[in-house]
């Protein structure tokens, strides 16, 4: 059963999250790679039956992928930490100095992958997003390997990415006559997350193709919601409801037994 959602025809949380919990084969795949992606802290990840525990293992030591993470958690961190981190380098701090705002094993772990997020020669913190912001474009794609085929993998990336809040390569586009408009446009989202933060998947910034609003529930919820609500805000639909739902418990248990059962068994897939 497929249910049409898109910004014509929202469905509200109660309903979603009903329906949603009705099938406990729903399978978690994607909102798990998502969720570690995007800095869900790794003991919500392990702890919450939400997520499915190979796919996390897959993930987890992914270079590429950790990257990605690394990156969303400083960005996460420096959004909420603004101000307490301008203060700081006021007196010429520079970021991998402030571990009691910022992820020390992240700021480490870029650094071994010549990405520092430090060395910006520039006191404004929001000059420090600009270059967060620009890693994580130079870096995106590489996590496609994480996202089945029939995602449409642009909703996914869009994600990430504050589309007109990047440094360029060299920093070249904070000194041209953009910056103030690529300052504000980070300021712009910085604000949006703060201000619905509570709503925001597990409270971390993801860029969302319209604003959160309190009746969306958790959109990482399963893969069935996730996506249907991710390409409802793209306003488009997700139909592929057969990728999401896995066999039903009843249903791999009879097959375990007759495999256990069985004298001679042979496997024909139709792919």
């Amino acid at each position: 059963m497929c249910i049409k959602l898109s910004q014509e025809n929202p469905l509200q949380a109660e309903y979603a999250e009903e329906y949603f919990n009705s099938f406990e084969n729903y399978r978690t795949n994607l909102v798990t790679v998502i969720a570690y992606l995007i800095g869900v802290p790794t003991e919500t990840i392990t702890n919450t039956t939400v997520f499915d525990e190979e796919t996390y293992n897959d993930i987890k030591d992914d270079v590429d992928a950790k990257i990605i993470r690394s990156l969303c958690i400083l960005r996460n961190q420096i959004f909420i930490h603004y101000s307490e981190l301008t203060n700081l380098r006021k007196e010429f701090i520079l970021l991998d100095k402030m571990t009691d705002y910022l992820d020390e094993d992240s700021i480490k772990f870029l650094k071994r992958n010549d990405i520092d997020i430090s060395n910006v020669n520039s006191s404004n913190v929001t000059y420090n997003l600009a270059y967060i912001n620009q890693f994580v474009v130079d870096r995106i794609d590489k996590i496609k390997k994480f996202v089945p085929k029939w995602v449409k993998f642009e909703y996914i990336r869009a994600l990430f990415l504050i589309s007109g809040g990047y440094s360029g390569h060299r920093g070249e586009l904070l000194k041209g006559k953009n910056q103030q408009t690529i300052l504000k446009k980070i300021h712009e989202v910085r604000g949006s997350y703060l201000h619905q933060k509570s709503w925001y998947p597990y409270q971390m910034f993801v860029m969302w193709p319209r604003p959160f609003n309190e009746n969306d529930g958790n959109v990482l919820f399963n893969d069935a919601k996730f996506l249907k609500m991710l390409y409802g805000a793209n306003k488009d639909l997700f139909a592929a409801c057969e990728y999401v739902i896995d066999a039903e418990q009843y249903e791999k248990d009879s097959i375990y037994e007759f495999i256990d059962e069985a004298y001679n068994v042979e496997v024909f897939v139709d792919c």
